[in-house]
């Protein structure tokens, strides 16, 4: 699907087969960080849970991350309007601040995060 630029978009994404994927906090905390991320560029390697843990609440609270966490590739995708995190499914208004920002951000977003679940 083709987002405009500077219009926002209700995304909804669902796991397959209805399973969950928002098992614990732990999962919740990861996503969170791995939009973020996905958002800048990607997560930096070997990170520990703690750190990830501690990025997410920082995020939250609207704190900025230590430099180490992320590794920068490319200015921000989207602006994260709102999100909601279900059990089996996400809801996010996105809205695009490049071309394919969108598009972008949700494929960096699920395979990073499917390479998570998939280890765990």
């Amino acid at each position: 699907m083709r987002f405009e630029k500077f219009i926002p978009y209700h995304i909804v994404c669902r796991a397959i087969e209805g399973k969950n994927f928002f098992v614990d906090e732990e999962d919740s905390l990861r996503f969170i960080f791995q939009m973020y991320a996905a958002n800048r560029g990607r997560p930096a390697f070997n990170l520990q849970r703690q750190d990830i843990k501690k990025a997410a609440y920082a995020i939250l609270s609207g704190e900025e991350l230590p430099k180490n966490l992320v590794v920068v590739e490319h200015p921000p995708l989207v602006d994260s309007l709102s999100f909601s995190l279900v059990v089996n499914h996400h809801h996010d208004i996105l809205i695009s601040k490049t071309d394919n920002g969108i598009s972008k951000y949700l494929q960096k977003l699920h395979n990073g995060f499917a390479k998570y679940f998939n280890l765990k």
